[in-house]
């Protein structure tokens, strides 16, 4: 089964940054968009592996609709 976790995008100083508001901590950056997206996924794949290597519950995604 697949699961997207919904993210926010800012740019601040022409840099980006992405949260994962359903992710408390989960967080990336990157010089360029496609840097930051590529790193954001790098750090949800982590994020998540952590959660279960530990068995803590993985978070449901909130619908995308519902995040601000």
């Amino acid at each position: 089964m697949k699961t997207a976790y919904p993210a926010i995008i800012h740019e601040e100083d022409n840099e980006f940054w992405v949260e994962f508001p359903d992710l408390e901590g989960c967080f990336s950056d990157g010089e360029t968009l496609a840097d930051a997206a590529s790193n954001a996924s790098e750090a949800l794949g982590m994020y998540i592996c952590s959660l279960m290597e530990r068995n803590l519950e993985v978070p449901r995604p909130s619908d995308a609709r519902s995040v601000s």
